[in-house]
Order: structure tokens, then C-alpha cells, then sequence
């Protein structure tokens, strides 16, 4: 399997599980509209930026637009050192494309939430960027993140950079068994390519997406699932109380519409019993 890098969704939680760690210093620019009620304590990382709906960013130039047209220079920032191999990715699926890639799509259930809360968990489909530093993921999350969650189901659209701004959706809160559609969209005039990274659950009718423009790597690895989680001290009881999770109809398509058939890689890194994962062409299962 190709060497990856894999980088975190965001910098968070405590110094012992934290991956990546943002510089001191660098607020976070006040968004239009505010993120979903929040039932934990805020406490914003830096370089981290919450784009309200109708909002979107130039990633060469980190303008904001909003939705009223007006413009916000986002400041220079140092973004969020990257640390790997730190026991936070439990498994995933990989795939590394063979051809330019126009769009991904996935749909899962909202698994039962965990017996005992306490605990930071990520579910996700995603591609991670040429470049290595960047890595566009639709998310699901339980607890706290220090900028939203708590002991309850999240769902939001994100771009995390390793060097320089990350960027989020406006969570929706969601709720076992519900469905998710997350799926991520390129379009691109000449050289220049914008992408829509959406989050939906269908079952409640909530969307969230973020929309960066001017984003011209290429995809050079995708994720048909992983898991991620931090500040798990019992993998029976913090992890969700359905022990499953699966990815279906994972559909990756090329810009002219051609259907992809990945074959995928499988990694577990997590050292908890009965993980595993498992794929076909069009579906990741992670066993925990």
C-alpha cells in the first residue's frame, strides 16, 4: 500500500490524544450567522473558521465571501502542525485514484450513540489532496470539538489544512438511524476548480456544505471510511453502543461522468478487539 499522510479533522481535545496543535494567537474571523446551540464549552482553535450558509472562501486568496455579497480578508495564519501515527485513526479504507476525479459520494446510518459519553468521534468519508496538507471531508461527529458538539450526533462539511486556514459548515445536529449522504463536487473552468462539500440527512431534511473556490490540487487519495476518535478510555462503552458502520453506494465519478470501480486498501491502527474493516467496490464496513 502507498505511504499516506493522514492529517487530522481538527485541533482539538486533550494534550494527550491532540494531533494536530495550532499556533497561539490567530483568532478566528466572526462568522454571519451563528453555529448550531452549542452544549459544551467553546473554545475556538486557532485558524479555524466556520463558514455560515451562503458563505464561501477563494482558497488562494482566503476571501470570504457571504451570502450578502460583502467580502472578509481572512489574516495571514500558520495553520495547524500535523502530527501522525498518535493512535487517534482507528481504520479506514484508501483508495488512490487512477484518473482525474469530478465528484464522491456515500451514504451511511447515524450509529447508536455510545453508552458512556465523554469521548470525541469522527466518522467520514473524504479526499485528501496532492499536496498532503488538506483533506475535504462531509463528517459525523459525537462530543465536544471546542468549537461545537456535545453528547449528541453532529454533522458538518470540512476542509482541514495542516498549512494555513481549515474550514467548516454550520453543524446540524442529527440522530440514530437517521440517513447521511455526504459527497463532495468539483467543477472547474480551465485550470481554476471550485468544490462543494456536502452533508446531508435525508431522513430530517438538514443540509450543510461548504464551498471553496480556487482549490486546484488534485485528489490524490480517497477514504471510502474511516473512524477517528479521541479521548477513549473504554472502547466498549465510548465507542457506539451498534458496533458497525457502514459506508454504501461510495460512487466516484470522473469529470465526463465515468463511474470509478476502486479497490480498496484496508487499515487498522486501532488496538481495541474486534476491529475491522471489510469493502467491496462500493461499500467500507468499520467493525469496532
Amino acid at each position: 500500500m502507498n505511504t499516506i499522510r493522514r492529517v487530522v479533522l481538527i485541533v482539538i481535545v486533550s494534550v494527550s490524544a491532540v494531533r494536530c496543535v495550532a499556533p497561539t494567537g490567530q483568532a478566528a474571523v466572526s462568522s454571519a450567522k451563528s453555529a448550531a446551540a452549542l452544549e459544551c464549552e467553546p473554545t475556538p482553535p486557532s485558524c479555524i473558521q466556520m463558514l455560515a450558509a451562503g458563505d464561501r472562501v477563494d482558497f488562494a486568496t482566503m476571501v470570504i465571501t457571504h451570502a450578502d455579497g460583502t467580502h472578509v480578508q481572512l489574516p495571514s495564519c500558520s495553520g495547524n502542525s500535523c502530527r501522525t501515527n498518535d493512535g487517534s485513526w482507528i481504520e479506514y479504507s484508501n483508495w488512490p485514484p487512477t484518473g482525474d476525479v469530478g465528484s464522491m459520494a456515500a451514504t451511511f446510518a447515524v450509529p447508536a450513540s455510545p453508552a458512556e459519553p465523554g469521548a470525541l468521534l469522527f466518522f467520514f468519508s473524504g479526499a485528501q489532496f496532492s499536496n498532503g496538507n488538506l483533506i475535504a471531508q462531509p463528517v459525523l461527529q459525537y462530543g465536544c470539538n471546542q468549537s461545537f458538539g456535545g453528547n449528541y450526533w453532529t454533522i458538518a462539511s470540512w476542509l482541514f489544512n495542516c498549512n494555513g486556514w481549515s474550514f467548516y459548515s454550520e453543524p446540524k445536529r442529527v440522530n440514530p438511524n437517521d440517513t447521511i449522504v455526504g459527497s463532495m463536487e468539483k467543477t472547474c473552468e480551465g485550470k481554476v476548480c471550485n468544490w462543494r462539500i456536502t452533508t446531508t440527512d435525508s431522513t430530517i431534511n438538514e443540509t450543510t456544505s461548504l464551498v471553496v473556490d480556487n482549490l486546484n490540487f488534485q485528489p490524490g487519495n480517497f477514504y471510502g471510511g474511516a473512524f477517528e476518535a479521541y479521548n477513549v478510555t473504554s472502547c466498549l462503552n465510548q465507542y457506539p453502543a451498534s458496533r458497525s458502520l457502514t459506508f454504501q453506494n461510495i460512487t466516484i465519478k470522473g469529470p465526463d461522468g465515468r463511474v470509478f470501480n476502486p479497490v480498496w486498501s484496508h487499515t487498522v491502527l486501532g488496538t481495541c478487539g474486534g476491529l475491522n474493516v471489510s469493502t467491496d467496490a462500493t461499500t467500507t464496513t468499520l467493525k469496532y
